[in-house]
């Protein structure tokens, strides 16, 4: 299932290095992550002050009965290590991430960290 995920992180990681706003950019992160098969629902939040605010998602309302969906948290990071937001993404499957999933989805975490002001 990684294949998939590495080539939909490396066509994320040009856009992010061309975007001059990561406000543009987040809708198209996600179209470009929902094209992954076993990703059924995926959300940025990034932390305004103390609350985290959904920044785009692949749909507008959060999936019913996700407490039985299988759930992954990427964090953002910025330079500083600090959390700023995290990648949601939920799916269907019983067992659908790998350890290589997570690991393209944190590269992505971390450049978008870079990139946030």
């Amino acid at each position: 299932m990684s294949k998939s995920t590495d080539l939909a992180s490396l066509e994320i990681l040009a856009l992010i290095h061309q975007t001059d706003s990561m406000e543009e950019a987040y809708p198209r992160l996600i179209k470009i992550l929902n094209r992954i098969h076993h990703f059924h629902w995926v959300g940025i939040y990034i932390n305004e002050g103390e609350a985290s605010v959904l920044k785009a998602s692949s749909d507008d309302d959060l999936p019913l009965s996700i407490s039985r969906q299988p759930i992954m948290q990427i964090p953002i990071m910025n330079y500083n290590d600090k959390k700023v937001g995290n990648i949601t993404i939920m799916s269907k499957l019983s067992y659908p991430f790998d350890p290589l999933d997570y690991t393209s989805l944190l590269k992505i975490g971390e450049e978008i960290g870079k990139n946030i002001v």
